[in-house]
């Protein structure tokens, strides 16, 4: 579907689909594919935070989207196990890259990951974008604003690259329920 939602949107799409909030729904809105439903957002704004609102909104401050749903991304871990080990959960990425050697030298691996999708990395960069750089920087990179070469992106390439010895193997060849 993220493959081929331009030529269905050009094309005789239906009333209402899923896709994306934020940039992703920008780049339609600006191209005047997906509809103005501001007025909805009168109706059932209150419901949502303004950072939600902010994700449904067109860079002409029209809303574009309704979100149907909200995850996170969270890293989580067998408390039984970490209770036997005496291992704490870290509060700091140094905190956790030295649990990660603990959990690695007591013979475990750290963190599972599966990326045959190719999504879940594009979210642990977003994620580790957002915490190190903040949400105004993330937005800018997404919206073309800032540059990929830039060194801030360069510094979340580097704590990635910190972690990855912790994590799993062959990631490519597992989905992230599998991991």
């Amino acid at each position: 579907f993220q493959e081929n939602i331009n030529s269905y949107l050009q094309g005789g799409p239906d009333d209402v689909f899923g896709w994306f909030a934020g940039y992703r729904m920008r780049f339609f809105a600006e191209q005047g594919l997906v509809g103005d439903i501001s007025d909805v957002w009168s109706d059932i704004g209150s419901g949502f935070s303004d950072a939600m609102k902010d994700q449904a909104t067109g860079s002409d401050g029209k809303q574009y989207f309704v979100p149907l749903y909200y995850y996170p991304w969270a890293i989580f871990y067998r408390k039984s196990l970490w209770q036997e080990r005496g291992y704490e959960p870290p509060s700091t990425m140094d905190e956790l890259v030295a649990l990660a050697k603990t959990m690695q030298g007591d013979g475990l691996t750290p963190i599972a990951f599966g990326d045959s999708d190719g999504w879940p990395a594009m979210g642990t960069f977003d994620y580790l974008n957002l915490r190190i750089n903040g949400y105004d920087f993330h937005v800018e990179l997404m919206a073309g604003e800032k540059a990929w070469n830039s060194q801030e992106v360069k510094t979340v390439f580097d704590a990635w690259r910190e972690i990855l010895p912790y994590h799993q193997t062959d990631a490519l060849g597992r989905t992230w329920q599998e991991a």
